[in-house]
């Protein structure tokens, strides 16, 4: 099929070969980059979203620490019912941003697939901490300085648990966030190197594709020129010999070269038959030429003698009407004195 191709045509499919190998190469890179791309805003999210769950934690300690503070403050300074008051209310206040720091950080673990149960916990035995503080108060007696004691007693140790699990989340989430972190990164480098595996894997494939195409067409055009050279040096070396004809091998600009050739051969070859046959003419001609011009030379020279014959007979006749011019003058001369002679007599 390719040696029926013309050389414009097989230079066309090479270079739209190359466009379409560029723009898949692009179209690749772009695809990679897309990935690559998207990969990165995953990762950035998911960092978000842990920076936010770590930050939560945190904010969950701090205030379930500043909650217990409260409470101490409450018990040690709250005599005076003002103080009291301001304790129990920075203590709510605590309580309140504590169970809503719990809340969020439950709905950020849901979000990264972690396990809830350590909050839901947390979030339980932080609403019974509450119960139990509030039933403690209830025995608070602003008179009795010892009364702080008692409610101190009621509730002595029960921030324990929360405490714990509040750090149990904490400890969790850091946890996944180191193992999430070393995951990503692996992932990311192992997917950088199938990414550029496979690109490199394309563009080798297709570089060597289009390296043996265009090896195959140049191949092709300079077999098909030094074959055409080597006939034609075949037919000047061989004292033009037009028996030689050029095999006709493609149906491209160089097969139609060797067709146009061999058809002036075949005219070239007409026109010397033509030639020679106008010679053998010409020659046959001239030979009848000869013969005639010989022929004529022939009677030339019969009719050349023949005047020459017939000029000395002018010759002998010219002297004898001069030699009878003469004697007619003397006869005439002497007719003259005897009639003179005659005439002198009569008288």
């Amino acid at each position: 099929m390719l040696k029926n191709l013309k050389i414009k045509t097989s230079f066309y499919i090479l270079l739209a070969i190359m466009i379409i190998s560029m723009i898949t190469i692009g179209t690749f890179c772009l695809s990679s980059l897309y990935s690559i791309n998207k990969q990165i805003y995953t990762n950035i999210n998911s960092e978000i979203i842990k920076t936010k769950s770590i930050d939560t934690a945190r904010s969950v300690q701090v205030h379930f620490k500043k909650q217990v503070q409260e409470w101490k403050n409450l018990l040690i300074r709250g005599n005076d019912p003002n103080n009291f008051q301001k304790y129990l209310s920075e203590f709510n206040n605590e309580e309140k941003a504590t169970q809503k720091d719990l809340l969020s950080l439950k709905d950020l673990m849901k979000q990264q697939g972690l396990d809830t149960s350590k909050v839901d916990e947390a979030i339980k035995t932080h609403e019974e901490l509450g119960v139990k503080y509030t039933e403690a108060l209830n025995s608070y007696d602003f008179q009795n300085t010892n009364s702080l004691h008692v409610v101190d007693n009621l509730v002595k140790g029960i921030d324990r648990a929360p405490t714990d699990n509040i750090d149990a989340i904490v400890q969790q989430i850091q946890d996944y966030s180191t193992e999430n972190l070393k995951y990503v990164q692996d992932s990311s480098e192992k997917k950088f190197k199938r990414e550029l595996v496979s690109a490199i894997t394309g563009i080798t494939l297709i570089v060597a594709i289009c390296f043996i195409l265009t090896i195959t067409f140049v191949k092709k055009i300079i077999n098909s020129i030094n074959m055409l050279k080597d006939k034609i040096s075949d037919l000047a070396e061989k004292d033009g010999d037009l028996t030689v004809k050029l095999p006709i091998i493609s149906k491209d600009e160089l097969g139609l070269v060797s067709e146009k050739f061999n058809i002036f051969i075949d005219k070239l070859k007409k026109n010397i038959a033509d030639v020679a046959h106008c010679t053998f003419v010409l020659t046959n001609g001239c030979n009848s030429l000869t013969e005639s011009t010989s022929e004529v030379n022939t009677s030339m020279n019969q009719i050349t003698c023949t005047v020459s014959e017939i000029a000395k007979g002018n010759q002998q006749v010219a002297s004898e009407i001069v030699s009878a011019c003469s004697t007619l003058n003397e006869i005439s001369k002497h007719a003259k004195t005897t009639a003179k002679d005659m005439t002198e007599i009569i008288k």
